[in-house]
């Protein structure tokens, strides 16, 4: 750039220096002043080609007029807190030199002193740490290298108020897992509780085994678990289910979730593109009617992933299910869908074996294997999703998986189970309740017990002494 700046100075003087035309004509001819070119010249002859090269101002955009005391004083003001105006910094630096007995500078020169400042050094002081990392701060972007290379997995509240088992109006949990190379969701799970370990591995669950639907393609190991910093995900139950699937975990620092934009821009697109428009949305009518059950609102969802997966991404110009269904690629599947639930299914009780199979919530669960281990302890493992079968462990290892009969017609999950329960109990509540008010509204509300009712006149009285029942016959 400096080279090509001295060619067309030198081009600008060459007809001169040929002796072919004066200074003064090539001055009129370009518009630049006669000195200026009469200096080009001169610098030619004596320093060379090189130094035609214009040298910037060492106080360029600097107050020429002010000393360097004053600059940083200007500086010191427009960096206190609460900001100042430009106009306050210049009212406060003019009576400071007036009392100096020193000129005032103009509005233009001490905006020129505070302009000398970095931006990044006033929004650190006047807008905070939180802005400046945000605005500022270098980010790493790992780019995925292929399908199942990085996993992003997040959390968030939905904007919806959706019935639980009991009818009551509550907010629901979110959790996914999306292929940071595809976009692709590889799993998700719809929960009430506060997020734990236990949602977490029941969704790596539900994204690294093969899905009911054929439609959804997306499963395997990934090789890189991308998380935030929260005690769900850095618990030491996820840490061995890592350690276990050879999965390598990374967290994003405490507090700065930069760097997982993916999953945080999916979770807005299902806010626009589903949530929005559903019953219950939160920034809709505070009294929505026919309010969704998880159940529904899970439905909703995946068939709204089936769709999102057969989209083109405005990222990567073409649907998910494209770049993940690459033909030289192969996901990496565990042993069995048993060794990955021994891992992931955290939900574990101890039973005995009985010899009608194994009793848990009331239902009872049998498998032909069992009749090997009938009074043998062993340790049943479930997901609350589905309680129609149970995996059974015996030593560490696994055994069969007993199905209830009961439950085996459909998908029955623990809360549907434990709402049935007591909408029985309610009823027989209600049955009792009903009778108690029939014989209390026939008998006046006077019912006495057994035990106290007045024994009739003609009765001969008992000996309260005596233990042994008298009767007529009895000598």
């Amino acid at each position: 750039m400096k080279r090509l700046k001295a060619i067309e100075k030198f081009k600008i003087i060459e007809p001169f220096l040929n002796g072919v035309a004066t200074l003064k004509s090539i001055a009129r001819s370009v518009a630049i002043p006669y000195r200026t070119l009469l200096r080009w010249v001169v610098v030619y002859k004596t320093k060379g080609f090189d130094q035609l090269n214009a040298k910037k101002r060492e106080d360029k955009c600097k107050g020429r007029k002010l000393s360097a005391e004053v600059i940083q004083l200007i500086q010191a003001k427009a960096l206190e807190i609460p900001k100042k105006s430009l106009a306050h910094i210049h009212s406060e630096i003019c009576d400071y030199l007036s009392e100096q007995g020193m000129p005032a500078p103009s509005y233009s020169t001490v905006r020129r002193a505070v302009r000398e400042l970095p931006s990044a050094a006033l929004d650190l002081q006047h807008k905070g740490s939180k802005f400046y990392e945000n605005t500022y701060e270098m980010v790493h972007r790992r780019e995925a290298k292929g399908p199942n290379h990085i996993w992003q997995a997040d959390h968030t509240q939905l904007d919806i108020i959706i019935t639980d088992e009991r009818g009551q109006k509550r907010r629901p949990w979110l959790t996914i897992i999306i292929d940071d190379y595809s976009r692709a969701i590889a799993g998700f799970y719809l929960y009430f509780e506060a997020p734990s370990a236990l949602q977490r591995a029941l969704t790596l669950r539900e994204a690294i085994w093969y899905k009911t639907d054929s439609q959804w393609l997306i499963c395997g190991i990934p090789d890189i678990l991308y998380t935030d910093h929260g005690s769900d995900f850095t618990s030491e139950h996820i840490e061995i289910i890592c350690a276990q699937l050879k999965i390598r975990a990374i967290f994003s620092a405490p507090g700065k979730p930069r760097g997982r934009g993916r999953v945080e821009r999916f979770f807005s697109t299902l806010n626009q593109k589903l949530i929005s428009r559903l019953p219950g949305h939160t920034k809709g009518q505070s009294e929505a009617e026919g309010l969704l059950t998880i159940k529904e609102l899970e439905q909703r969802i995946q068939q709204f992933l089936l769709d999102y997966h057969n989209q083109e991404h405005s990222a990567t110009k073409c649907s998910p299910l494209k770049p993940w269904n690459q033909r030289e690629f192969m996901p990496r599947m565990p042993d069995s869908l048993e060794q990955l639930n021994l891992l992931l299914l955290k939900v574990a009780k101890m039973r005995t074996v009985q010899r009608d199979g194994i009793r848990f919530q009331g239902f009872r669960y049998t498998s032909p294997v069992l009749a090997a281990y009938i009074q043998e302890p062993v340790i049943i493992r479930y997901t609350p999703k589905d309680l129609g079968e149970i995996w059974v462990y015996h030593g560490g290892e696994f055994v069969c998986k007993a199905v209830c009969q009961e439950l085996q017609s459909g998908c029955f999950t623990l809360k549907e189970v434990l709402a049935a329960r007591r909408s029985h109990k309610k009823t027989l509540r209600e049955l009792i309740q009903s009778r108690k008010s029939i014989v209390d509204s026939l008998l006046g509300g006077e019912v006495q017990p057994m035990n106290d009712a007045t024994p009739y006149e003609d009765q001969p009285k008992r000996p309260k002494t005596s233990k042994i029942k008298l009767y007529e016959n009895d000598d």
